[in-house]
């Protein structure tokens, strides 16, 4: 009786000794195939959205949200959440501790972030050339861009007539492309007939002398609140807009709130650009992200009034065309990681040249 005790004693030691120490140093990495390299079992990729600027017709997070959910069906294992944030809460989480394997961004936090994106190691093959450059820093490409937007001038069509003839691309493309990075889509200009778009002016002087005033509060109003004194007062003639505004004031047009309006898509500058880089490095975050600029993704942009980042044209509407047609012409743009001062230094010298031709 005595035998069996013991070894009952024994038998119960190893259960509650042994086997548990044996489980937990001897743990088969086979097992273990959540968050690997190797696997897509279980695989969270965590992305970070800051929309910076206005541009399109929707709402650019549900658009990556329903491409993450198109991503997840085509590749079991994937589970792509997609967080909206301020650039203040995106800020304030990465000096916390916070790392999201990718995140989305323009150049207005650019500057911020670079010291935690890795460089990229992915196929960029669809993506134009020229728009690569404005993601490097040092050479090295921590970024991609993946939608763009752009800029145009709008004519009042309740304004007196003389104001549409005269606003043409010829007056909207000959500018200085440097000075033009300084210039912001809130900038109204045009109280009478005979006023033009500040972009006119940088750089074709002949038609200084019909200038004969600027809103004076052009630096302070954001772009919304420009559109709003452009659609809500028949004094401002012309309107320096994004694709946002294009998309608004059509809907006013079309619903006979606005006379006729005449529509110069601007080409050859753009800053409204948005990109992706990657913070946590893994293959999952890279094959996301050549994801996003596939083909079969880019062609679903137009869904949200916005812009391929490739040379293919996706519109077939006919003004969302002829916007697209300006963009796809070559872009310059300012580097996503340009600092505060840089820029400020630009709109500076922009704004220098302004007045000093008026």
């Amino acid at each position: 009786m005595k035998k069996v005790k013991i070894v009952g004693t024994l038998i119960l030691a190893v259960y509650i000794v042994v086997i548990p120490f044996i489980t937990f140093f001897y743990r088969p990495q086979d097992n273990l195939n959540l968050n690997t390299e190797n696997s897509k079992v279980g695989q969270v990729i965590m992305l970070w959205h800051i929309e910076s600027f206005e541009g399109g017709s929707g709402n650019r997070a549900n658009f990556i949200s329903k491409m993450a959910t198109d991503y997840e069906k085509k590749n079991k294992g994937y589970y792509v959440i997609v967080k909206n944030l301020s650039e203040e809460e995106a800020i304030d989480g990465l000096l916390k501790g916070d790392r999201p394997d990718l995140i989305s961004f323009s150049h207005s936090i650019g500057a911020d972030l670079s010291i935690y994106l890795s460089e990229l190691n992915i196929d960029t093959s669809n993506i134009r050339t020229s728009l690569l450059e404005y993601g490097k820093l040092d050479g090295e490409q921590l970024a991609v861009p993946y939608l763009l937007s752009g800029y145009c001038l709008i004519g009042n069509g309740n304004v007196n007539s003389k104001v549409l003839e005269n606003l043409s691309a010829s007056t909207a493309f000959t500018f200085n492309v440097e000075t033009k990075k300084g210039i912001k889509p809130s900038l109204i200009v045009g109280t009478n007939e005979n006023e033009f778009s500040i972009y006119s002016l940088l750089s074709n002087t002949d038609i200084v002398g019909n200038l004969t005033s600027v809103d004076d509060d052009f630096e302070s109003m954001n772009s919304f609140e420009a559109y709003s004194k452009f659609t809500n007062q028949s004094s401002s003639a012309v309107l320096l807009g994004t694709a946002r505004d294009y998309y608004r004031v059509k809907n006013k047009e079309n619903l006979g709130v606005m006379g006729k309006c005449s529509y110069v898509p601007l080409g050859e500058f753009t800053d409204l650009i948005q990109y992706l880089g990657v913070i946590v490095q893994s293959s999952f975050a890279s094959d996301f992200i050549e994801y996003l600029v596939s083909q079969e993704v880019q062609k679903q942009i137009s869904s949200i009034g916005l812009f391929s980042v490739t040379s293919e044209k996706i519109y077939s509407d006919e003004h969302y065309s002829c916007f697209e047609n300006v963009l796809l012409n070559e872009l310059t743009s300012i580097n996503v990681f340009m600092s505060d001062e840089e820029k400020n230094a630009l709109i500076k010298k922009a704004m220098n040249k302004i007045f000093n031709l008026l």
